[in-house]
């Protein structure tokens, strides 16, 4: 299980211990290194850390990382959704099917002899 964040990610790293991955953040890689609970598993150049933490400080690491939390759809809203999005699809598809009837459509009107016009 990978838990996203604005900053990186954290993830499991064994059975009581966490890791948190940052790339492509100085700022927020310093702020996970001076802290005294992580212990830098992998660093790299700007901004890219690894760094391993116990489960219980958490809140401490998801402070600076600021997980994202997935949204919740109740299944009214989801099948609201749905059928939205099967409108969209059907006149998509609509409109497709009279471009390439346009398209095929050109033909019908020329005669096969250029000279019978």
């Amino acid at each position: 299980m990978i838990i996203p964040g604005k900053y990186g990610h954290i993830f499991p790293h064994g059975d009581e211990l966490l890791a948190v991955s940052i790339d492509g953040y100085p700022k927020i890689a310093a702020k996970v290194r001076r802290l005294s609970c992580c212990r830098v598993h992998q660093d790299g150049d700007r901004g890219e850390l690894t760094a391993v933490f116990p489960a219980a400080r958490f809140a401490t690491v998801a402070r600076i990382v600021k997980p994202r939390r997935r949204p919740v759809i109740s299944p009214e809203r989801r099948a609201r959704m749905a059928e939205r999005m099967q409108a969209i699809r059907e006149m998509k598809a609509e409109l497709q099917a009279k471009r390439d009837f346009t398209a095929r459509g050109s033909d019908f009107g020329t005669p096969d002899d250029p000279e019978a016009a």
